[in-house]
């Protein structure tokens, strides 16, 4: 696997990762979460129900919030990174070092959501809630976009040791007095 592949499997999984996360959104939205917001006419006060099929932690925190978040962020810095890195012509350089860094915090924290949403899954307290696909789902799809961030990083790594190994150019091979096929 040549540079130009390790940087083809990068965009490719960047690309796929953000599907993933995409879809994590969008069956939270739409099986799994839902907000009511009604008007006691006795009261004046807004009523609003706030339910998460995902569940909650032990302190309250709304699962499906987190979900949210986690894809968000996820989105938005591999975004952020690939306008970055077109902007500045791949950082002058450094850009597969970045590619790196970032693709292995994004493996973390998948890694964390995909655990976290499976060990709240399997509680007790979760037998019998409904929809109970929809809630397998998206620990499935955390770690499915883990995988894509990991194999991203070593795509990666992979990149940065041939340009270090091997010169990182064909002109540096052919100076050195190889022959080009």
């Amino acid at each position: 696997m040549g540079r130009a592949a390790a940087s083809c499997l990068v965009g490719l999984s960047c690309f796929l990762q953000c599907a993933v996360a995409t879809a994590i959104i969008v069956i939270t939205a739409l099986k799994l979460h839902k907000v009511s917001v009604g008007w006691n006419s006795n009261t004046y006060n807004a009523d609003v129900s706030n339910v998460c099929l995902l569940g909650y932690t032990d302190q309250g925190g709304n699962l499906c919030y987190f979900a949210y978040i986690v894809s968000g962020i996820s989105i938005i810095a591999t975004g952020i990174l690939s306008i970055l890195q077109c902007c500045t012509c791949n950082l002058c350089g450094l850009g597969t070092v970045l590619d790196a860094i970032f693709a292995a915090a994004g493996t973390v924290l998948w890694a964390v959501a995909g655990v976290m949403f499976n060990w709240y899954e399997k509680l007790p307290s979760m037998a019998g809630v409904p929809r109970e696909q929809w809630r397998h789902a998206i620990p499935i799809l955390c770690f499915t976009a883990c995988a894509l961030f990991g194999v991203m990083c070593l795509a990666a790594i992979y990149s940065m040791l041939a340009a270090c190994c091997c010169g990182g150019s064909k002109r540096g091979y052919k100076a050195r007095g190889g022959n080009m096929v």
